[in-house]
């Protein structure tokens, strides 16, 4: 199937669906080196969003060692894990902690401030795969190159009822990610405008309010490292504005691999 006819016939009227039950119950685009992140109005670019060469997905585990603080900062309480320890116990799941960007970026050694984190490496330094933000009460996905991702507030759904298959996230799992630069970038800027015209009735965004006891699902496209489909619920929020997440890959794809729009260079 057409990419991109998949994109605009399967999941677009997929959100329109959505939104008309609830309610029941521009051209050549800049390349995303030039597109300044929806928040840089009122924080400077760091230099971990300056596309940089990014290190190949097995290239192991970053050699950034955390400092005690940062262990302090990012650490579950031993009582919420043994609260989830019957859920941890499965395959692919995870509970963490994610500071959010305004607070802690370029006051830690770690890069992105503890704000990111990669599912797929488990892993909060920025550059290794990111899947995840939280930066002024928002998450966001997609942050460099090409790479995008979808996110979808399910509200107080439980997590563990949440797969693959669930009615509101089975667009976002069929998607077919495009290997062409141009089809990719095109994406972005949909995402990044909340699906254009649709707006104001789409529930597939790049970035989306963070709220307690909400249940998201992120599919995020690193191209030539990671694809992957994840479900997570924020818990609750700490005095210092972190945020609890307990989380679970409900699908891993093929590492899409990036074909070059050279008549863009």
């Amino acid at each position: 199937m057409n990419r991109r006819l998949f994109f605009m016939t399967t999941l677009l009227p997929a959100a329109l669906l959505l939104f008309c039950n609830s309610a029941r119950a521009q051209a050549n685009p800049p390349t995303r080196e030039d597109v300044p992140p929806p928040y840089s109005d009122r924080f400077p670019r760091p230099a971990h969003d300056i596309p940089s060469p990014l290190p190949h997905r097995n290239a192991g585990r970053p050699h950034q060692s955390l400092t005690k603080e940062e262990k302090r900062l990012l650490a579950v309480p031993r009582e919420d894990r043994d609260t989830y320890a019957d859920f941890l116990r499965q395959k692919r799941t995870g509970l963490i902690r994610l500071l959010p960007r305004e607070s802690f970026d370029r006051k830690l050694t770690l890069r992105g401030g503890g704000a990111y984190y990669s599912f797929v490496h488990r892993e909060h330094q920025y550059g290794y795969g990111s899947d995840i933000e939280l930066q002024g009460g928002h998450f966001s996905v997609g942050f460099a190159g090409a790479d995008f991702g979808f996110l979808v507030d399910l509200g107080d759904t439980p997590l563990e009822s949440v797969s693959a298959e669930t009615d509101a996230v089975r667009s976002v799992a069929d998607f077919e990610t495009p290997s062409a630069e141009r089809e990719a970038r095109e994406i972005q800027q949909q995402l990044a405008r909340g699906m254009g015209r649709h707006a104001a009735t789409s529930p597939y965004r790049s970035r989306l309010p963070a709220v307690v006891g909400h249940t998201y699902v992120v599919r995020s496209v690193n191209y030539n490292r990671s694809d992957v489909l994840v479900a997570f619920r924020v818990l609750r929020q700490d005095e210092n504005g972190s945020l609890l997440l307990l989380w679970k890959t409900l699908k891993e794809y093929t590492p899409p691999v990036l074909q070059r729009d050279t008549a863009r260079r």
